[in-house]
């Protein structure tokens, strides 16, 4: 009867056992505290935009658009310098490179063409070949192109397929061209009732198809002009024949500033204005 109350007794010491070590805190250990602050989330990562165009990194694009042959067009900024870029990406067929007050600077304008809509020209010379971007805006659409000229003659307009990236804000003064060169005065210049060309050679500046025209009550009265120009100053050209005279001062951006004294054609006819040059 011992024996068989020391087996039956040996469970209930086992258990006794086990619940002095749980109330000792002996045994397992406890669960870690849950945290009292939340997790610090990371920044969102924002991928840096890729250029526009042809423009690289670094540079901002002023002017970029689609023509045919699968080519694009770009005109690209990087503090006082912009580029001209023609080709496809990995196969630049035209590169050139101009900072502001260099020979040869980059000359942009501005024209105001109706309430609510300008023009934009950015020109370039290179190697005899002027190269003058144009942006048009209407509202908030724009067209673009790229004129080209040997000298005075016309060779190529390349017309932007898509709307173009357009972004000519905040240029500043140092894109303003250079009138002591002698290619800041050569093109075609208007002022509606008046046109000229302007070339230049070796033996110096050309004032060439000069008419102007005054429409009165009795008809259209014209004036022609065409001859030598005389450099008075770095930003004056003077024409004088045959009792005609003209002054011609660059005034701004693709602007000349004209003046004469009445003697250059029919009555009430004058070249004075203030002319533009035709990209």
């Amino acid at each position: 009867m011992l024996a068989e109350y020391g087996a039956a007794m040996r469970p209930l010491a086992a258990l006794t056992i086990l619940f002095i070590l749980g109330c000792t805190g002996e045994g397992t250990a406890p669960a870690p505290e849950r945290p009292t602050t939340e997790p610090v989330a990371e920044p969102e990562v924002v991928a840096a935009s890729a250029p526009a165009g042809l423009c690289v990194a670094g540079e901002t694009a002023r002017f970029s658009c689609g023509v045919k042959g699968g080519k694009t067009v770009s005109l690209c900024a990087k503090g006082a310098a912009m580029t001209y870029r023609f080709g496809k990406p990995g196969g630049i067929e035209l590169s050139v490179l101009r900072a502001a007050g260099s020979d040869g600077a980059w000359e942009v304008s501005q024209q105001a063409l109706g309430a609510d809509s300008e023009r934009h020209i950015a020109s370039v010379w290179n190697d005899g070949y002027r190269y003058a971007v144009v942006a048009d805006r209407t509202e908030d659409q724009f067209e673009g192109k790229v004129v080209v000229r040997q000298g005075v003659k016309k060779i190529a307009t390349l017309t932007c397929l898509d709307q173009p990236i357009v972004n000519f804000t905040e240029l500043g003064s140092d894109f303003g061209g250079d009138p002591s060169s002698p290619n800041s005065w050569v093109g075609r210049w208007d002022v509606g009732t008046a046109s000229f060309t302007i070339t230049h050679d070796a033996d110096g500046f050309h004032l060439v198809d000069g008419m102007a025209f005054y429409e009165g009550m009795n008809g259209r009265n014209t004036g022609e002009a065409s001859g030598p120009l005389k450099r008075q100053t770095t930003h004056t050209l003077i024409h004088e024949s045959d009792g005609c005279s003209i002054t011609l001062a660059r005034s701004g951006p693709d602007l000349i500033d004209g003046t004469d004294n009445l003697g250059c054609g029919g009555m009430n006819v004058t070249f004075m204005g203030d002319y533009r040059r035709v990209p």
